[in-house]
């Protein structure tokens, strides 16, 4: 049935006045069902432009305008709209052809009323489906708009607040405090602050998935950026004995949206420092790339990721499987934004792992204009 009525409306297209007559007898047997008529392809392209059908049965072979032809008009104006099409056996190819055009589905003469009721009956059922389907990712994107704006506006600026109030208080803006004071604030300011970078993380990746991240190309250099990178995780590398090195050509540069390439960065050399083993190592490489663009590999030399997690890594919220006490915390979003960054820019990411070995992430980013 039709969204908002309950009568399916039918339209059949065929020059031959009994075939028209015989199915709109069969079809309005079933009083869920609406049907009307025309003689050729304008006529019945009217009707559509004038009226809401659900699906329209259409005769291959017409004077003029062709069955094929008619179904492309149909959709161009309504790609909602099911077609059926009725064809004689000698041209079940063109039928086909007329499927791979848009058609649902071929029904070849002659047929009975029960081949007929059939093939309709599946074919709304298709109909009411897609309007199902249609209906549900419109209330998603409602419901995801809705929880965007209560994270951003609910959420996240009441946080800013509570983490303004505590850098207050550990300035001394309100007075002295005690040491012990002191560290639990400390504790709360990294905590508020971790919470903070998740919810502005989550919020990036939604804004790529939805297409409303606008993207500022500029030419950059790749090495100072990575340099950058290395330097503010610096204290967590010395703090597990982990060495971090950076080689590649100085003058490599870049076209590419410079506040993603730094989240890709820090995300990718952050896991690389942060599931590596004690005292290990991180190497990261740049080159250029004969096309344009450049390609960065970051290897550690860390536990390493089982083989059957490899494929879900880059999934929302994953955090693998090996869930051990020494295993670091994590949010499980920083590689779904790398992904998302890494498709903004048209690029590709590889992953390779092998168990108490380490892994290695490379990335193409061909140069973009800007």
């Amino acid at each position: 049935m039709s969204l908002g009525t309950k009568r399916s409306s039918i339209l059949v297209i065929d020059d031959e006045e009994t075939l028209r007559d015989a199915c709109r007898q069969t079809l309005e047997r079933n009083p869920d069902y609406g049907v009307e008529c025309a003689d050729d392809g304008p006529a019945g392209i009217a009707r559509v432009r004038r009226g809401v059908f659900d699906l329209v049965i259409v005769d291959l072979k017409l004077p003029g305008m062709g069955g094929i032809e008619i179904i492309r008009e149909i959709l161009r104006f309504d790609p909602t709209i099911v077609t059926l099409i009725i064809t004689g056996y000698p041209t079940v190819a063109s039928a086909v052809d007329a499927m791979k055009n848009g058609a649902y589905d071929f029904l070849p003469k002659p047929f009975t009323p029960d081949e007929l009721r059939i093939i309709v009956r599946r074919a709304l059922e298709k109909r009411h489906l897609e309007s199902e389907r249609r209906a549900l990712l419109a209330e998603r994107e409602s419901l995801q708009r809705n929880f965007v704006s209560l994270v951003s506006h609910e959420l996240r600026a009441p946080l800013i607040c509570v983490e303004q109030y505590v850098d207050a208080i550990l300035t001394g803006a309100v007075g002295k405090i005690v040491p012990e004071q002191e560290d639990i604030l400390r504790r709360i300011s990294i905590r508020m602050e971790g919470l903070l970078g998740l919810i502005d993380t989550w919020l990036n990746l939604n804004r790529m998935k939805t297409g409303k991240y606008d993207a500022g190309m500029k030419e950059f250099g790749v090495l100072p950026m990575l340099r950058e990178a290395v330097e503010t995780l610096q204290p967590a590398a010395q703090a597990r004995g982990v060495r971090v090195s950076v080689d590649g050509p100085e003058g490599l540069n870049i076209t590419a949206d410079p506040e993603c390439l730094k989240i890709l960065f820090m995300n990718l050399i952050g896991n690389a420092v942060k599931y590596n083993r004690e005292n290990g190592s991180v190497s990261i490489r740049a080159a250029a790339l004969e096309e344009g663009g450049a390609s960065i590999e970051v290897r550690d030399t860390g536990r390493g990721i089982p083989a059957e997690d490899l494929p879900l890594i880059f999934d929302e919220f994953y955090r693998g499987r090996d869930g051990g006490k020494d295993k670091p915390a994590g949010s499980g979003l920083g590689l779904a934004l790398v992904r998302q960054i890494v498709q903004l820019h048209d690029g590709r990411i590889d992953v390779n792992s092998e168990l108490g070995k380490g892994t290695s992430f490379s990335v193409t980013l061909p140069s973009r204009r800007k």
